[in-house]
Parts: C-alpha cells; sequence; structure tokens
C-alpha cells in the first residue's frame, strides 16, 4: 500500500520532512536488503568451494586408497600362489613318503597308523603319488625319495632327533614325531 505524495510534492518545491524521512528509509531497506543478498551470495559461494574442495579430495583419496588395495591384493595372490607351490611340493614329498611306507606294509591301515591319518588320506597320497609324473616327483623329490626309501621310520621322526632314537624302533620314533597339523586320526573317515 503506498500513499500516492504527488499533491504533496504540488504544494511546493520543498518537501516536507516526513517525506524524506521516507525515502531515506525507503533508500536504507534497499541497501540493507542488497548488502543481505550480498553477504548471502558470498557465504553460498564460500560453502560452495568448500564442498568442491572436500569432494576433490575424498576423490583422490579414494584414488589413492583403491590403487595401494590394488598393489595388496596383488601381493596377497602372489604370497598365496607361492604358499600353494610350496605346499604342493611338500605334499608330494609326503606322498613318496606314503609310498615307501606301503612299500614296507600289508596295508593302508598299517601306513594310516604309522603316519597317524586317516585311511582315506593315505589313499589321496598314493593317488597323488601315481598322478605325479615320475621325472618329475624323482627330480624334486630325489633326496626325500631316498631318504624315504632308506628308513620308512626315520623320514617321521624330527629333524633334530639323533640317530640314537632313530635306532630304538619305530614305537620310539613315532613317539618322537610331531603330531599331524592336518588329516589326523581327529577327522571322521567315510565309511566305505
Amino acid at each position: 500500500m503506498t500513499e500516492d505524495i504527488s499533491p504533496r510534492r504540488s504544494r511546493g518545491r520543498n518537501s516536507s520532512p516526513e517525506l524524506i524521512a521516507r525515502l531515506q528509509r525507503s533508500r536504507q531497506r534497499s541497501l540493507a536488503r542488497r548488502a543481505a543478498e550480498a553477504e548471502r551470495e558470498k557465504n553460498i559461494t564460500t560453502a560452495v568451494g568448500a564442498y568442491l574442495d572436500a569432494w576433490n579430495a575424498i576423490v583422490r583419496i579414494e584414488q589413492r586408497r583403491d590403487g595401494e588395495v590394488a598393489r595388496l591384493q596383488e601381493q596377497i595372490e602372489s604370497v598365496i600362489a607361492h604358499a600353494a607351490t610350496e605346499v604342493a611340493a611338500h605334499e608330494s614329498t609326503q606322498a613318496s613318503a606314503a609310498v615307501a611306507i606301503r612299500a614296507q606294509v600289508h596295508t593302508d591301515a598299517e601306513v594310516a597308523d604309522l603316519l597317524e591319518i586317516t585311511r582315506t588320506r593315505v589313499r589321496q597320497l598314493l593317488a597323488v603319488h601315481r598322478a605325479t609324473p615320475a621325472g618329475q616327483s624323482r627330480s624334486a623329490n630325489s633326496s626325500a625319495d631316498s631318504d624315504a626309501v632308506r628308513s620308512p621310520v626315520t623320514a617321521m621322526t624330527s629333524p633334530g632327533s639323533s640317530s640314537a632314537e632313530r635306532s630304538a624302533g619305530p614305537a620310539h620314533s613315532i613317539a618322537a614325531a610331531p603330531a599331524p597339523t592336518s588329516y589326523g586320526r581327529d577327522e571322521v573317515e567315510p565309511s566305505s
């Protein structure tokens, strides 16, 4: 609701003090609104800049994280592959030892009893040895095979055992051998 101020202007060239005061207040309100709007724009621009700086930092951090994770995954895969190769070599040695023991005894049950493993595991080891090419097993495990063939029981004793312990016989040697960590007698063997 604006007042018509034209009649008052027509009274004279000099405007009334009330009119001048109202015009000044109106201008001050307009300037205050403009200053507030400029301040809001400045605050918004500052906040948007802070948001975008943080977004950019997050992107860089995530890229660095993804690169490090990829490198670590490659290292993990390499460690797993290396361990699998080593385990396969040791399992081949176990298979050769089981074959050497089996050549000296009559049944798989006797091999299982000597090695403190299940008959199923004995059969697995024998199958692994049969599946391994002869040249590969001889070159990779020649020393283990020759030790196992010379004396199947001494192959089971601990590496630090003395010759007196080895010559004491199978019962003493088996007691000195460390307990297997897997495929032990505690496993339930499927009935055949």
